[in-house]
């Protein structure tokens, strides 16, 4: 007979607890790099949008005065006020930690996802509804903006026989991605500032390693130098173009 010792006390698992599992840094940059790759559709679509909520429940997380296991449990099981992306979207956007630009387009990644989750035939990127709603991605009211630029580009992509509107899903999942990235770049420096000189010091160096460089560099280190379009990095190392 195996020995129950071990084990008294502890809550037993569910199937449904695995999606509360968060992911690490360092798994959540290499499942941001199989995005790039040649997968099937309904792969990338989910894997886009689980990536998204998983850095949303990180930012979430974060602003709630108790970040205990049970609480969080709480907040984000079936039909809890975060029990779906949906929700989490929106309080993401209410907490600020989100503007309208970036809610509007991880709600694009939300829908695009729901149709290949809930679609009962058989799709892919090349559909004309699913070209049509990257092509409808909301772009910042600042034209001289990176992020104008980006997903510009992102919505040019879609249209483009190679490489295509899977590609431009998986570009903008990156670029969102790196949006929420500097979220928890400012959270974390903040929380740098609030530490006394000697806890500085040590936390220095691997605060420095997580500055976001420039875009191109940034999605190279997320793509893991695979399957960079030209096109697309020549367009956003490019300077933006003077308004007329």
């Amino acid at each position: 007979m195996p020995k129950r010792g071990g084990s008294r006390g502890k809550k037993k698992q569910r199937l449904r607890d695995l999606s509360r599992i968060p992911l690490t840094r360092e798994e959540a940059i290499k499942q941001f790099g199989e995005l790039s790759k040649d997968r099937e559709p309904i792969v990338t679509a989910l894997l886009g949008q689980v990536l998204l909520e998983n850095e949303l429940d990180d930012l979430l997380r974060g602003r709630f005065s108790r970040k205990d296991n049970d609480t969080w449990k709480s907040l984000t099981e079936d039909r809890a006020p975060l029990g779906t992306f949906h929700n989490k979207i929106i309080t993401a956007h209410a907490f600020g930690i989100i503007d309208d630009t970036i809610k509007n387009a991880t709600n694009t990644v939300r829908n695009i996802r729901n149709a290949f989750a809930h679609s009962k035939i058989q799709i892919d990127f090349s559909h004309p509804l699913i070209i049509e709603e990257i092509q409808k991605i909301d772009l910042p009211k600042k034209q001289r903006s990176v992020l104008f630029r980006e997903l510009s580009a992102a919505r040019a992509l879609a249209a483009q026989p190679s490489p295509g509107p899977q590609f431009a899903y998986a570009i903008l999942c990156l670029i969102i991605g790196k949006q929420l990235g500097k979220k928890r770049l400012a959270r974390n420096q903040a929380k740098y500032r609030r530490l006394s000189k000697k806890h500085r010091k040590t936390l220095a160096a691997n605060m420095m390693g997580q500055q976001i460089g420039p875009t191109s560099n940034f999605l190279r280190a997320l793509l893991g130098n695979q399957n960079d379009d030209p096109k697309f990095l020549d367009l956003l190392s490019s300077p933006p173009k003077p308004r007329q």
